[in-house]
């Protein structure tokens, strides 16, 4: 006898309570347990003079046993959403929107999401290049979104396997790209060329020259595959089977041990990694201080994967947490510097509903003296002050400040007892803040410094400054570069460099009226320290013929430090900044990434920031604060 359906037993019970005489105990057909006492509730209540009986009894019947036998979420959503693979790279940019044009030139991208931040920069963004997305984003340095030329390079390619090599590099060149490596038939059986793009990121592109070769990678052509440089390949690869279950699928050595090429299978993605070499061009995290490329990963189960990456040694960035883009993530570091974004798909939201939940999530982090009153939320530079601000610290420290304020008008702001003992001072010259501090009980070691000066004549307070103690280093002349200039040296041993540019404008577009001045040695080695510690960009450079920086202007935040190489009288003089940021413990972590050793971990101070203090590779001193709460200072 054919199985009666769900539908036919309950016609069957609703005519029978309707057919049955007004009995305690009627005799009904047999049913399923699970619609017995259903029946039996219907029978207390048939008598009502109810002509749709029937129908209604029958239609509550059939939605309480359809909620019996179903879960409330009758869809499930994928863990991995529609159009992703399981890796996905994940690129950071300085000009987000001019490298989706370059993509879309380049290697026929199609842009699939972007999502502007109230600043103009893009939060977000997803293009589809063959079957692969890639994410991308413009430089958050607050948040540790750097570019390659903010890190220096990077230790991430992007590798695809295409129909035609020659074809994507002919496309890629007339795009504007570098090549690193013309495009050549390999020994290993491919016919292979890298390039960098015009934003500092490098991609690998391949075809395979023979069929055996072909159908070996037929899966992953036109698949984004990144390929990561570590310190240590071996240990990268067991640290990787570890934290993400990643299976290995072949491993080449170089003579001297060091992995030259790995490939390991996560999820349905494969992922190439080598051994650092920095003879070959291959630097990892740790050597370039950071990286500009971030590895998605999407699993099942996101909580249970990042409990087991951390237990293999990875380090949270960012703790897992639902999204309001539809995944729950979160973010780590791998022991090698690499970063990883693990997350699995909860929701399927639409790109029209993200943009909707962005704004909302955009207005709930405005500052809050916009909604709860002015005290909530603290600039994170203070009013008056530049992002970075030079700290002078001398014995004669109230001495310094009365010369500064005789020789070069400087108006006092703050004078008050200092963390560690005798004085703080804070004054203003022209537009710029300058802190002070030492003498009196003060046990520190004086750090005194260049700085560059502008007046409206040099002749005068150059005179001014040789009458109020200082000694000259040059007397005013004309420069060739556009300024008059002289040199003096102040009681504590700073050298000020006063110039006046001339022109309508006695201060250079682009400089204020103080800017300190490095004579370190190795002026590369210092832009390159500042470019990948604090996000700095390189506005001007003068070198010699061998190379030697005779003059060069980096730019951190709405800042300007100047510097030459070290030369003749002018010496190095390791200088003391105070550097304000949107987030003191992450540019902290990034510093020491970058090759400082730590003074101070982030704390909360007394008078409203929290601050930690690094020491450059150069002797240079950084205190890294932002300020958490206004305080009084007096």
């Amino acid at each position: 006898m054919a199985k009666r359906s769900l539908s036919q037993q309950l016609d069957e019970l609703v005519d029978a309570v309707l057919a049955q005489p007004e009995v305690p105990e009627p005799a009904l057909p047999p049913a399923e347990a699970k619609l017995a006492p259903l029946a039996h509730l219907a029978i207390r209540l048939r008598g009502l003079p109810r002509q749709d009986f029937k129908t209604r009894l029958k239609t509550d019947l059939e939605r309480s046993a359809n909620m019996a036998t179903k879960p409330v979420m009758t869809t499930k959503v994928r863990p991995i959403p529609e159009g992703f693979r399981t890796v996905t790279p994940y690129l950071c940019v300085k000009d987000a929107a001019g490298a989706i044009e370059f993509y879309r030139k380049a290697f026929e991208a199609t842009e699939t999401l972007r999502l502007p931040m109230p600043d103009g920069r893009i939060g977000h963004a997803e293009i589809q290049i063959g079957k692969s997305r890639i994410m991308l984003s413009d430089e958050f340095p607050e948040m540790g979104a750097v570019s390659p030329p903010s890190v220096g390079g990077s230790p991430v390619d992007i590798h695809f396997y295409v129909e035609d090599v020659d074809a994507w590099g002919t496309r890629a060149m007339a795009a504007g790209a570098r090549i690193l490596v013309p495009v050549a038939d390999q020994d290993y059986g491919e016919r292979y060329g890298r390039l960098e793009d015009p934003f500092g990121h490098r991609w690998g592109f391949s075809t395979p020259l023979n069929e055996d070769r072909a159908q070996q990678v037929r899966e992953t052509f036109y698949v984004a595959t990144p390929y990561l440089v570590v310190a240590d390949g071996a240990k990268a690869i067991d640290f990787y089977k570890e934290a993400f279950a990643a299976t290995e699928l072949m491993r080449l050595a170089d003579p001297d041990g060091r992995i030259a090429h790995a490939e390991l299978a996560i999820g349905d993605s494969v992922i190439m990694l080598s051994g650092a070499a920095a003879e070959y061009g291959r630097l990892s995290p740790q050597s370039l201080g950071g990286t500009p490329v971030t590895i998605h990963l999407y699993v099942e189960n996101v909580d249970a994967l990042a409990s087991q990456a951390v237990e293999a040694g990875a380090k949270i960035l960012r703790p897992v947490q639902d999204q309001f883009y539809g995944d729950r993530s979160g973010r780590f570091e791998d022991p090698f510097g690499h970063v990883w974004i693990v997350s699995a798909h909860i929701e399927d939201v639409t790109p029209e509903e993200i943009r909707h939940r962005l704004d909302g999530f955009m207005s709930r982090q405005a500052p809050a003296e916009r909604q709860q009153g002015p005290t909530k939320r603290v600039k994170p530079i203070p009013e008056g002050f530049h992002t970075v601000t030079p700290y002078l610290t001398a014995r004669q420290a109230p001495q310094l400040l009365e010369f500064l304020k005789g020789a070069f008008g400087a108006e006092e702001l703050l004078r008050t007892t200092g963390a560690a003992g005798g004085m703080h001072a804070e004054v203003r010259i022209g537009d710029s803040k300058l802190m002070i501090g030492g003498g009196g009980a003060w046990r520190g070691t004086p750090m005194p410094t260049a700085l560059h000066l502008y007046v409206s004549d040099t002749d005068a307070v150059y005179r001014h400054a040789l009458e109020l103690g200082a000694t000259s280093i040059h007397e005013p002349m004309d420069q060739n570069y556009g300024e008059r200039s002289a040199g003096v040296k102040d009681l504590a041993g700073n050298t000020w460099y006063i110039a006046t540019k001339f022109g309508p404008q006695y201060i250079p577009e682009g400089l204020r009226s103080v800017n300190v001045y490095l004579h370190p040695r190795g002026a590369d080695g210092v832009i390159d320290f500042l470019k990948r510690a604090f996000a700095a960009d390189e506005v001007a450079r003068y070198a010699g013929p061998d190379g030697t920086i005779y003059h060069a202007q980096v730019r951190i935040g709405d800042s300007v430090i100047e510097m030459g190489e070290a030369h003749g009288p002018y010496q190095p003089m390791p200088t003391m900044f105070y550097l304000y940021v949107e987030d003191a413990d992450a540019w902290y972590r990034r510093a020491l990434q970058a090759g400082a050793t730590s003074i101070s971990e982030p704390a909360d101070q007394p008078y409203g920031d929290r601050k930690a203090g690094v020491k450059d590779p150069f002797d240079n001193v950084w205190y890294v604060a932002t300020p958490i709460k206004h305080v009084p200072m007096s």
